[in-house]
């Protein structure tokens, strides 16, 4: 990996932050942005950019609910930078979460350090420790797990166990972010998210051009509806039903391209 990759990929996520990372998936993160980590103190030196570079880092790990990565990146943060407050304050506050995390039940202490370890990237060891446990949060865990290591047929089995499962479900950022690409080009798995967006709270991923157009005048219930539809659609080639989307949403951009790709000439499953 050269010097020069490396130092542009940090400066890229100081400038885009701590969100955007989370958007690119663990895919990316694990083949691309890991190896950065690993030699970014070699390599550069530039003390206020891995400051920076490690201040969003934990953040990220932070929404990743792995408090143990997130003070290791903080420690990192201030080390290249002690005048810098912010990530001095944060480190204090992950440092009392993983504290908190000792007086925690079987359990919940369990789930804790399988957070951690998925953030590690080692999901095999954290599938050993949720065996036993049958919850929705468990449940959600065991589907990053298998989706990290590419088992896409048994990550789909949890979300459909999921949907079995009476009350509300609680969706995080880190759900999403250990989506591999597979899960998400899955027709099954979009038809699973469309069943249950009445009893899913918490995050769920948007497109731009969507929120951007309607804002405030579109509620979150419908918004989810609309996504799941289009991506349902996109992987189906279901020219009609993306049509019948575009006459309530036409400005989304993403929906445009996938209609613009069917309809093209010589599309094998362009619009008859």
């Amino acid at each position: 990996m050269k010097k020069s990759f490396v130092t542009e990929m940090m400066q890229t996520v100081v400038d885009n932050g701590f969100t955007w990372v989370r958007e690119q998936g663990f895919e990316w993160f694990e083949n691309t942005l890991r190896d950065v980590m690993n030699i970014s103190a070699k390599v550069c030196r530039d003390k206020e950019l891995l400051s920076d570079f490690w201040t969003e880092l934990g953040d990220f790990f932070d929404i990743l609910e792995a408090p143990r990565q997130a003070a290791i990146a903080y420690k990192k943060a201030v080390k290249y930078d002690k005048e810098n407050a912010y990530p001095a304050e944060e480190l204090e506050k992950m440092e009392d979460e993983v504290n908190d995390g000792l007086t925690l039940r079987e359990k919940a202490a369990t789930r804790m350090e399988c957070r951690e370890l998925l953030a590690k990237g080692d999901a095999q060891s954290a599938l050993k420790l949720l065996k036993d446990d049958p919850s929705k949060k468990a449940l959600l865990l065991k589907a990053s797990c298998y989706s990290f290591l590419g088992k896409t047929d048994k990550a789909l089995k949890c979300w459909e166990a999921l949907e079995l499962k009476k009350g509300n479900i609680r969706l995080s950022q880190r759900d999403w972010f250990y989506l591999s690409s597979s899960l998400l080009e899955n027709t099954n798995f979009w038809r699973i998210q469309s069943k249950i967006i009445n009893r899913a709270k918490g995050h769920f991923p948007s497109h731009k051009s969507l929120t951007d157009e309607h804002g405030d005048t579109l509620q979150p219930g419908t918004r989810k509806k609309a996504i799941c539809a289009f991506h349902i659609a996109r992987l189906e080639f279901d020219y009609d039903a993306l049509m019948k989307l575009y006459k309530k949403y036409p400005d989304w951009k993403e929906l445009r391209e996938a209609i613009n790709e069917l309809s093209a000439p010589g599309s094998s499953r362009g619009a008859e």
